[in-house]
């Protein structure tokens, strides 16, 4: 009987205690709620009372400084907006698309971002071979010949671990040397002033191989380098035409002074 009865004593002091404990968070709750709401009040009433002070009593001076701030707000604002614009895309800056069997031409990319990975690779090796030298620029050389493509692929940052891959392709073609080189005709005949293009053919006729042509007496016959020739003053002399390898053609040309014009 003594035992019960001390049993109920002590879950009745307990459940005192916990009332004892909620009423005091109750309380420390409240407190803190209208301590907050009094500071949130106080720090906008003197926002609100310290806008038309800052306005009333602005000197001339410092209206003129203020303009001055907000109009290079603004510009800058400005500036941030034109540099957030879209980036250019990455492009084949510099490509020559026809070469020839051993030669070695450079190719360039502009636009690039610097946190990009870029890799050059050749979808045909027995054509065409790449070496990369540097993020933006590769060498290609014909090796054999026939079409080939430059494949080049592009990496950048992306979300995550995902990366942005762009791919872009240059389309070569790659011809043998000539081995050998005709004019069609062996001798031209022009007036002083007149010009004229020299044609030829070369072998095999496949190769893009472009000759070099030289006069032998400048002052009679110029010519270009596309072999176009034009009379200087009256005489006769010879062109060339030579390839990468040494061998030559030569045209004979001979100017001939203009027939004056026949009055009648």
């Amino acid at each position: 009987m003594k035992k019960c009865s001390f049993i109920r004593f002590m879950i009745k002091k307990t459940t005192d205690i916990f009332w004892i404990a909620g009423l005091c968070l109750l309380f420390s709750g409240v407190v803190c709620a209208t301590n907050a709401k009094a500071d949130t009040m106080a720090a906008s009433s003197e926002s609100n009372s310290s806008v038309p002070m800052a306005k009333t009593f602005l000197k001339p001076q410092q209206k003129k400084a203020s303009i001055r701030q907000q109009i290079g707000y603004r510009n800058d604002a400005a500036k941030r907006s034109s540099s957030a614009s879209p980036r250019e895309p990455v492009k084949i800056l510099k490509c020559k698309k026809k070469i020839l069997q051993g030669e070695t031409k450079q190719l360039d990319l502009i636009n690039l971002p610097a946190n990009a990975t870029v890799s050059f690779s050749s979808n045909n090796t027995s054509v065409l071979t790449v070496k990369q030298i540097s993020n933006t620029a590769c060498e290609y050389s014909g090796m054999g010949y026939g079409n080939a493509k430059i494949q080049i692929k592009i990496s950048t940052p992306g979300f995550l671990f995902f990366d942005n891959v762009q791919e872009l392709t240059a389309s070569i073609n790659v011809t043998p040397k000539a081995v050998s080189i005709v004019f069609r005709k062996s001798t031209r005949t022009i007036t002083v002033g007149q010009s004229s293009k020299l044609s030829y053919t070369i072998r095999p006729s496949i190769s893009t191989e472009k000759p070099v042509f030289s006069s032998l007496r400048k002052k009679i016959v110029s010519v270009n380098k596309k072999g176009m020739i034009k009379g200087k003053k009256s005489g006769t002399t010879y062109v060339y035409a030579t390839l990468a390898n040494g061998k030559s053609a030569k045209c004979k040309v001979i100017v001939k002074k203009p027939k004056p014009n026949t009055l009648l």
